[in-house]
Order: C-alpha cells, then structure tokens, then sequence
C-alpha cells in the first residue's frame, strides 16, 4: 500500500528535477510527470545505459552541447550513486517513447530501499526468498559462501571486451560469481535493481511458481491474481513490454528471445548473459 503505479518519482525523492551543467538545464523535461509506470513500462525517456563505473567516457547526453570534458555522472562509490541516478537526463519526455533502460530499474531498486528501510537484498531475504524458502537465489554469492565453481563463467577478460575498453580499476579476470554487469558491480557494490540476482533452476523454479500459482508458492501468498494480471497487461506503447516483464506480443516481437513459436501471453525477462 506504499507504492502504486502512479505514484511520482519525486514523491520519494523531492531534489529529483531536469539536472543542469553549468547553469544549462540539459535533456528532456518531465520529471514532475515520472511515474512508478513510466519506470516499470520502459517509457521513462531516460538515456539506455549511462556509464557511470566509467571515467573516461565523454558521450553521456549533455556533454557535447554543454561541452564538458568528464564523465558528470562517474562514481565508483555506491553511497553516491543515488544522487547520480537523480541526476542523469532525459533523452525523452515520459510518455512518449519505449526504450529498455538500465536506470529505470536502477531507480526502482533504490524507491524500494527508501521505503522499505531495508537495502534491496535484505528486503527479498526478509519479504519474499525467505518466506518462500528460497536459498539460493541471491546478490553477491561469494561473500554468501556459494563455490565459484557451481557458477557459469560470464566473460574471459573481466569488463575489458578482450583489452579494447579500459576505465579506472577494471577487472581483468575471468567472471565467475560476480555480476558481469559493470554499473552493477563498480557502483552498485554487486547489489542494484537492474542486475546482480543469481540463482539456481530448482529455486528460479520456485519463482515461476508464484506466476502459475496466483502469487502464492510454499503455501505463502505474495501477491494475488489480480496484481499479477495489472503487472503483465500489454503497456500503451509497445505490447511486448509489460509492467516489469517482457511480453512476446500480437506483433510477436519479442520472438528473437522467446522464438516465434511462444505465444502472444508469454512473460518473461532475458538478461545479457
């Protein structure tokens, strides 16, 4: 009852307004109009993927006309970047155009901490894993005691794509049990809204059960038939969004990850890896 799908951004977060470079307000306006649904739908109008971990990068949206010569959006230290998620532009007005962006998600794992009082990964213990007694399905596994050994590896040369991008600290390694994601891991500390979850078949298993099931699994109600139908209604825009899920759509667009043999009703969500 804390939150509903129109319920505006800046409810939260009172300081969340068009940012500005040097007195020059930058992007789209509109974010007094930015909703839960906007966020959920893909219809935010924010930028797709702002390299925040990334200090060299010289492309974020304002930085050309505003003529900054830094990443104004960098940080490698989770305690900032709230404040750089607040600050990032938009490309469109909400409303108006879909496209997949990491900070919608971003920003709806930071609304849940903030009215929650919990971080993101104690809340899914405490509220929905736990109940459901669900083990494996966690943030960071390694710091949980999971053996690297039970992770499929996700990239040879950490985030450098085989040595051609290079940023402050960047890992090197093989990637086997820390999100490949590099916001995720740089400026999130492995725990965000839009990547770091992983988990096993038996337990993801467990999750889909809640959809099949009306939102109750291990005699636990989550949430009811009702909720589920208002989260996988097409969106206004785009019928192979829906709220939070992917939908493969009368237009069947979503078939080069669902196949086009799935029906128009099938939900589901890929990741990168």
């Amino acid at each position: 009852g804390k939150l509903s799908l129109d319920s505006k951004i800046n409810e939260f977060f009172p300081n969340f307004a068009q940012p500005e470079i040097d007195g020059k307000l930058i992007g789209a306006p509109g974010h007094d109009i930015l909703d839960i649904g906007h966020l959920l739908r893909h219809d935010s109008g924010f930028i797709a993927s702002p390299k925040y971990h990334d200090n060299t990068v010289l492309t974020n949206l304002g930085q050309q006309e505003s003529g900054v010569d830094y990443n104004y959006l960098y940080t490698q230290d989770e305690s900032e970047i709230l404040d750089k998620l607040l600050s990032t532009p938009l490309e469109f007005e909400p409303g108006t155009v879909v496209r997949y962006s990491d900070v919608d998600f971003m920003l709806l794992g930071k609304i849940v901490e903030l009215v929650s009082e919990l971080p993101l990964d104690e809340f899914l213990d405490e509220y929905i894993y736990g109940p459901l007694g669900i083990n494996n399905v966690m943030f960071n596994p390694l710091d949980k005691g999971i053996d690297a050994r039970k992770i499929a590896a996700t990239e040879l040369n950490g985030n450098t794509r085989g040595g051609r991008v290079i940023f402050w600290n960047p890992r090197t390694e093989v990637l086997q049990g820390t999100v490949h994601d590099e916001k995720a891991w740089h400026s999130f500390a492995g725990v965000a809204g839009h990547a770091g979850l992983f988990g096993n078949a038996n337990d993801i298993a467990k999750l889909a059960s809640l959809m099949l099931n009306n939102g109750t699994a291990n005699g636990i109600q989550i949430f009811d038939k009702q909720t589920i139908e208002a989260f996988s209604q097409p969106a206004p825009l785009n019928d192979t969004y829906g709220y939070g899920w992917r939908r493969q759509g009368n237009s069947k667009g979503y078939g080069w990850a669902f196949s086009d043999h799935a029906s128009v009703n099938t939900l589901g969500h890929t990741g990168w890896t």
